[in-house]
């Protein structure tokens, strides 16, 4: 194998410029800037650069299926090499070469960053300018072979415009080969529009996604599948890196910033005819309202965005439509915040008015955990990078927590998912998720909260895409709720849910933007009971640092059920003790039709993290 993947680009997206010159220099948002130039391949860094590269491909394939160019030939006069470094510190990044074999093609090969470097779209960089030098040189079509083992990698290729074809050059017939080629008379890669028109060359449908984070990163590979494309939005340049650290420029087909001001936003997306608009995140809800309504697309009015963000807000819509809603507060200084909290019962809760997730989210006991508390959260900054000007206080309700999926049209709503959390609390922060397990909102005992849902989705607005919803059951069996959200589920396994319930959240709501709002309606009618059991189970850290050895997958193997992994820490992952959701290492699920099973397995895992076996960490 020889090409391997273009690093994503970066949040915002790389803007760079390419030509037949010498160097193309590549922005990137902060200290991420990049020069991409002409490298020597006997200079001691980049023979080191180029041995790795060797050693990657060996780790995947065996060695009569690895088909790289010689070091020596990237001397050669018809072979141009070209490496990213650091603008910085000049630090080797990545690394590419294309061959010229004749008049009618050139080949790509060689392509590879560095581990620690991917994700800032310095492959991406180097494939342009490559490309560059071969249009330069007249070349119409440009040629790779990458392979089986590396779907990210073809599936980036695709992206960028090469289509797969048969065996070409002197390449064995080889199983694990997959050859591409890409013509060189369309707009150079990195260039979404047509030089000069300002028009988009696309005829497939368009979905706008407003900060694709977290689950809402999966939008594009999915409506890929439908024949869509996707264009992101990103709302605002503060968002916190456990939201951007899941962002891939390279899904979308262009990247247009959101400064506030709506229709110059609008007549930069208008090129692409949008069909529809969805959030990626918490963060996207807003922007994604306004947006949608001026472009006159389905979606949930702006008039009523802030009840669907706010979580104070959220609960006064409640009180007015009379819903059982929380006893809150809104704390902009500690005097209040204290009188309110002793007229009543403890203990109570904080947290940020918008935010997601346990971002922040304290419980106090008494008045000097409340005066801590509220010292830490007021005037921070929250997950989704804005300022936590009053900080919301709630009476804490007892009973069985759920959080509830679903996808709305029109108004018309169903609940696909009822989640039953159970939690664990941090001693000094607040509570983790231990394990949520999937019920089925078709059964009879789960008929108050799919009522009591429905009725707080109308309270708030909320008509159209998807919707995350967390109440409490009181003893009672009366629900009262916690928050809800206009938008995808963290955590989603788009797979587990698919085995489970007969369709994931991400495959409902691009049904919704595929079909049009009407798809709720034809689904709720002849809505399926779920088929298997299915946990969550979040994994928590006691320790912190850098991953040396990460021994998830022998334990997984040894589990009866059958699992799908979230994500986990692999080696060179920094890990933190985990304190909330968003400090926790990763997430598997799990299901097996014997809940016996599920609750021995589950118990292993904590051994495991109580016994620090999950993974070594460096001294």
């Amino acid at each position: 194998m020889t090409a391997g993947p273009p690093s994503p680009a970066p949040a915002g997206g790389p803007s760079f410029v390419v030509g037949p010159g010498d160097a193309a220099f590549v922005v990137a948002p902060g200290d991420a800037a990049f020069v991409v130039a002409p490298g020597d391949p006997d200079s001691p860094d980049v023979a080191d650069l180029l041995r790795r590269s060797e050693e990657y491909a060996h780790s995947l394939y065996p060695a009569q299926s690895v088909h790289m160019l010689p070091v020596d030939e990237l001397r050669g006069p018809r072979v141009r090499f070209l490496v990213a470094r650091d603008a910085a510190d000049g630090g080797l990044l990545g690394c590419g070469a294309v061959a010229r074999v004749d008049d009618t093609y050139a080949e790509v090969k060689r392509m590879f960053v560095a581990p620690g470097a991917r994700r800032r779209g310095i492959g991406l960089a180097i494939l342009a300018a490559l490309e560059e030098w071969a249009r330069a040189a007249g070349v119409p079509l440009v040629r790779l072979e990458t392979g089986t083992s590396q779907p990210e990698a073809v599936g980036l290729y695709r992206r960028l415009g090469y289509v797969e074809r048969g065996r070409f050059g002197d390449y064995p017939d080889d199983p694990l080969s997959i050859f591409m080629e890409k013509a060189l008379d369309g707009p150079p890669t990195g260039q979404r529009q047509e030089q000069g028109t300002g028009m988009d060359t696309t005829r497939q449908p368009v979905l706008v996604v407003v900060d694709g984070y977290s689950s809402g990163a999966r939008l594009p590979g999915v409506l890929r599948e439908r024949g869509w494309q996707c264009v992101h939005v990103l709302s605002s340049p503060d968002l916190s890196p456990y939201f951007l650290r899941t962002f891939n420029a390279d899904d979308y087909l262009d990247l247009v910033t959101f400064t506030g001001d709506v229709a110059a936003t609008v007549a930069e997306l208008a090129r692409h005819r949008p069909a529809a608009v969805l959030p990626g995140s918490e963060s996207g809800v807003i922007v994604a309202d306004l947006l949608a309504d001026a472009l006159g697309l389905p979606g949930n009015s702006p008039e009523s965005s802030l009840a669907r963000r706010d979580k104070y807000e959220m609960h006064n819509r409640l009180k007015a439509a009379g819903l059982r809603s929380m006893d809150h507060y809104l704390a902009h200084d500690l005097d209040g915040l204290v009188g309110w909290a002793d007229a009543g019962a403890w203990p109570v809760v904080l947290k940020p008015t918008s935010s997601s997730g346990t971002d922040a989210v304290v419980f106090c006991a008494d008045v000097d955990e409340l005066t801590v508390a509220f010292h830490r959260l007021h005037g921070a900054t929250n997950q989704m990078g804005g300022r936590n000007d009053a900080v919301l206080a709630q009476r804490f309700l007892t009973g069985q927590e759920y959080f509830i999926n679903g996808v709305s049209g029109n108004g018309r709503h169903v609940v696909t998912e009822i989640w039953r959390t159970e939690k664990i609390r941090v001693p000094g922060g607040g509570w983790l998720y231990d394990r949520s397990v999937l019920c089925d909102p078709t059964q009879p005992e789960m008929k108050e909260i799919v009522e009591y849902v429905h009725g707080v989705l109308d309270a708030l607005g909320t008509r159209y895409g998807a919707h995350h919803t967390e109440l409490m059951v009181a003893p009672d069996g009366t629900p009262t709720l916690v928050e809800s959200a206009s938008r995808l589920s963290g955590g989603l396994h788009r797979e587990a849910a698919a085995y489970a319930v007969g369709a994931s959240m991400l495959d409902l709501v691009t049904n919704v933007v595929v079909e049009g709002p009407t798809f709720v309606e034809r689904y709720a009618d002849a809505q399926p009971g779920h088929a298997y059991p299915l946990w969550q189970v979040q994994f928590i850290s006691a320790q912190e640092g850098v991953v040396t050895e990460s021994r998830y997958r022998e334990l997984l193997a040894t589990l009866r059920s059958r699992t799908w992994v979230q994500r986990a820490p692999k080696p060179g992952d920094r890990v933190s003790r985990t304190t909330d959701l968003f400090s926790s290492p990763g997430i598997v699920f799990m299901t097996h039709p014997d809940v016996d099973v599920l609750a021995a397995d589950h118990a292993l895992i904590r051994e495991w993290e109580r016994d620090n076996r999950f993974f070594t960490i460096a001294p």
